[in-house]
């Protein structure tokens, strides 16, 4: 009975563990959210650097473990919305098309874009 028990408690230990170090990974991604977040709010941002801030943001993601077949599946999802907004971006830069004007006002678009997709994931 008695070892049973401590086999629990170990178990509860370990599963208490894990639950921590998930948290703290999940608060990674988050602080990394609002840290690109910041840069969009506060600074001119190019091309360049929304993709540098969106390829921070998908490693971050890719390093979260996922513990359920929906925390896999939420991982997956974040991890093709920023393919699809860098993809975005890098359409935008090889668009030879465009005047100087018209690519500054689809990198703004872009990253308003951005930027209204960090807040939701920040909330979630």
């Amino acid at each position: 009975m008695t070892t049973r028990i401590a086999d629990k408690e170990a178990k509860l230990n370990q599963l208490e563990s894990e639950r921590a170090s998930l948290v703290a990974e999940r608060q990674k991604l988050t602080a990394e959210q609002q840290k690109l977040l910041a840069e969009i709010d506060t600074k001119q941002m190019t091309l360049n650097d929304l993709e540098v801030g969106l390829e921070r943001l998908r490693q971050e993601n890719r390093q979260l473990r996922s513990e359920t077949e929906q925390q896999q599946k939420a991982k997956e999802r974040v991890d093709a919305d920023i393919q699809k907004l860098q993809a975005e971006a890098r359409r935008i830069e090889n668009d030879n098309r465009l005047s100087e004007a018209a690519k500054k006002e689809r990198v703004e678009a872009l990253r308003k874009q951005i930027k209204d997709y960090l807040q939701v994931m920040i909330t979630q």
